[in-house]
């Protein structure tokens, strides 16, 4: 089950390498796999009103804070969670369960937000302009703006450490994730990338201080090499050692055996799919890349999950262990 150390640019074991279709591209496969999706749209939350970010963008975003943030007088740490293409906000933040572990003690507590992607009209669908996807209807919509807006206006109104701020996307949200980790790392310290794409060409003077990439072993959309890759180019921005660290032990990520039926459609199909391939044994290689940069204070991994496609059903464990990468020092 374990992976063999490899330097942060190098190609994945043969096992690991999963060829895409010449005769289609990536983009063409995407949509049209979505859009033949079976499953129904995921629902948007319609109950009481939440604390919000972007109103005058016309976009808000709810907020969630931790349960001690009226108690106490210090900065807390800030999570943005973006959806991926053909969901939104609210059903991604269950599906990644990230603003639940907003007031979790082992965390330490810290502030969620969780926008909307643009709606697609044609498509039926939102999604993030992360340049390669998804603005498919050519919208042009500025999302690096939206965003980044977003951080001020939550700075201007809660108390957000400005040196921890952090972005947890899958799929065309892990993409905008790692735009925003190129593009302005000024303001986003670090970011987790869930099923992604790779990574913008134009990323020369990011500061960022943590990655973290997840990728599936059969994920057509973003293969185990596309994670190598990117490992990579990130791994030469933050100044990384060549070769990474493996973790001796693996994980179990996906799997919800316990879950109980009909929460939600989409959530136990793709619960249900990913216990039929891997069952209850722990999936998931860690790969680390630490003591990265001159004063050894950035860090890097890629989690290999075995047997998952792009949409894995993720444990409580899974939303645990990706904070706390973000959040520990």
């Amino acid at each position: 089950m374990g992976r063999p150390t490899a330097p942060a640019d190098a190609n994945p074991p043969p096992s690991l390498r999963r060829a895409k279709p010449a005769s289609v591209s990536l983009a063409t496969e995407f949509v049209s796999w979505w859009w033949n999706d079976p499953l129904p749209p995921p629902p948007e939350y319609k109950g009481d009103p939440f604390l919000t970010l972007g109103e005058r963008f016309g976009r808000p975003a709810r907020v969630v804070l931790p349960n001690a943030y009226n108690e106490t007088h210090r900065v807390y740490p800030l999570v943005l969670v973006l959806h991926g293409w053909k969901s939104n906000g609210d059903y991604h933040d269950f599906y990644l369960g990230v603003s639940a572990r907003a007031s979790d003690p082992r965390l330490g507590g810290f502030i969620a937000v969780i926008p909307n992607g643009t709606w697609d009209a044609v498509r039926q669908s939102r999604f993030w302009n992360a340049g390669t996807c998804c603005d498919y209807s050519r919208s042009n919509v500025d999302d690096e703006k939206y965003l980044t807006g977003l951080m001020d206006e939550a700075h201007s109104k809660y108390r957000v450490d400005s040196e921890e701020i952090y972005v947890v996307g899958h799929s065309n949200g892990g993409l905008m994730a790692q735009v925003l980790g190129c593009h302005h790392s000024h303001t986003f310290k670090g970011f987790v990338s869930i099923s992604p794409g790779i990574i913008p060409i134009n990323c020369s003077s990011t500061t960022v201080k943590k990655v973290l990439m997840v990728a599936g072993t059969e994920d057509v959309f973003f293969s185990v090499q596309d994670g190598y890759s990117n490992m990579g180019q990130w791994g030469r921005h933050l100044g990384c050692p060549s070769t990474a660290t493996e973790e001796g032990e693996t994980r179990d990520y996906d799997c919800i055996v316990n879950a109980p039926a009909g929460i939600d459609s989409w959530y136990n199909y793709y619960r249900d799919r990913n216990c039929q391939k891997t069952g209850t044994y722990p999936e998931t290689s860690i790969l680390a890349w630490d003591a990265c940069g001159r004063r050894n204070d950035a860090k890097q991994a890629l989690w290999l999950m075995e047997k998952n496609t792009h949409n894995p059903a993720f444990n409580d464990r899974f939303s645990h262990d990706i904070l706390k990468f973000l959040l520990a020092e």
